[in-house]
Order: structure tokens, then sequence, then C-alpha cells
């Protein structure tokens, strides 16, 4: 199990542990910040465990998505929840990722909007084939939603 906070750019939300082997939330802290808790994830005032869980594992990529299989089968992986996990749960579709608890790591440092990202994974999934122990996973494929075949791509410096 390991323990990272979730952010909202650089605000702390909530605490969180993560099974390392399958990548999903196995517990949560009370929110520090209730007002940035992702959108469907409280009722009536209050966190839904169930919501917030099903709010983290809709983040990776589905396993239904044409191109998945060929990826899993070179991370030798079952499921793509582990992915989140390496890639700090960011995301060009929000603000939202996760840091190890303690780590003094911002924002600015690590999102996909200013800060460059890897290939291979969007590589995988259109089927290329990449050295398993050559790869980089740091990617915002790895939170692509949707079941369409589909990557990110820096095209001259954007």
């Amino acid at each position: 199990m390991l323990s990272f906070d979730l952010l909202h750019r650089d605000d702390v939300v909530v605490g969180i542990v993560i099974d390392e082997d399958d990548g999903r939330i196995v517990e949560s802290q009370d929110p520090e910040r209730m007002d940035l808790m992702p959108v469907g994830t409280v009722v009536n005032g209050t966190v839904r465990s169930d919501r917030f869980k099903s709010w983290w594992s809709s983040r990776s990529i589905p396993v239904t998505r044409t191109g998945v299989q060929h990826l899993l089968r070179t991370l030798d992986l079952d499921d793509t929840m582990p992915l989140l996990l390496r890639s700090m749960g960011l995301s060009l579709a929000d603000h939202y990722w996760i840091r190890p608890q303690g780590s003094e790591v911002r924002w600015g440092d690590v999102n996909f909007f200013v800060n460059g990202f890897s290939d291979d994974v969007g590589d995988l999934l259109f089927g290329n084939d990449i050295q398993a122990g050559e790869l980089d996973l740091t990617s915002p494929d790895n939170t692509s939603e949707g079941m369409l075949m589909k990557r990110w791509k820096i095209v001259d410096g954007r």
C-alpha cells in the first residue's frame, strides 16, 4: 500500500492509500479541501467513497479500448489501473494528480500542459513494438478516457 495526496494543481485535496499492485484506492482520509473534491464525489456535504473510487478508476484507459490488449501484453499487466501510478494520475483533461505523501513536487514541475511527456504509451496503443525495459510510461495517454483509439502528441512544441 502506498500513501499519496490527491492534489488539484498545488492544493492538497485529500490523502489516499492506493494498492500498488492494482492501482485502486483502498482508503481515503477526510478531505482538506472539500470544495476541490472531484465533481460527483460529494453528496449532501459528504464524500461518497464509492463515487470517489469510481472517479479514480474512470481516469484509467478503458480495457475495452482498441489497442489496449497490445499495451497490456507488452507491459505484462492484467488491467490499465496501475498505469495511473506511473504518471502520477496526471491528465490533460483536468488539474488533478497524485504525489507521494511528504513529497515537495509541485504542479509546475510535472503537469503535461507545460512539461513534455513520452510517446511510448501512445505508440503501444497504436500497435508499435517497444522493448519493455526501455519504456517511459510518463504520459497523458494513461488517463485518456473513451473507447476510440487515440493518443496525445506534442507537435511543433504544442
